[in-house]
């Protein structure tokens, strides 16, 4: 249901999914390009302001992500425009892509309105899969 900025191929390269590229713009910045023409299932757009809003959601000590240690490093992020953003990080941090893998980036309007509840039992993204219900069963 979900799409990362980052992901992984068979070779176990680091691959676009979200961003298209990325490049250092010095020891602390990392810019990363945004794919255009990507939108959450709501119909919201993917932008440089989902990726701000869901990084900084999960830095949010009150949100208690279990997320957070994982992108820990950034200090903050700044979006350049819609489809380019720069993650700065604390110190050289080497690793911030491999954490970008499996980090599911969500629509800011849908989960500012619906909260951590509601994005958890009607999660919205931007991946291949929707979600379209479910059901609790005994056994």
């Amino acid at each position: 249901m979900f799409d990362s900025l980052v992901g992984r191929d068979a070779g176990n390269r680091i691959v676009p999914e979200l961003a298209e590229s990325w490049k250092l713009l010095d020891d602390l910045t990392w810019q990363l390009r945004l794919r255009k023409g990507v939108v959450f299932h709501d119909g919201e757009p993917f932008n440089a302001e989902a990726v701000r809003f869901t990084i900084q959601r999960v830095l949010d000590p009150n949100q208690k992500s279990p997320n957070r240690a994982t992108i820990s490093e950034i200090a903050r992020v700044d979006v350049v425009d819609d489809h380019t953003v720069n993650l700065v990080t604390r110190q050289p941090y080497a690793p911030l892509l491999n954490r970008l893998i499996d980090f599911p980036i969500v629509p800011p309007r849908y989960t500012a309105e619906k909260g951590s509840q509601g994005q958890a039992l009607r999660p919205v993204g931007t991946g291949p899969f929707r979600f379209m219900g479910w059901s609790r069963t005994t056994t």
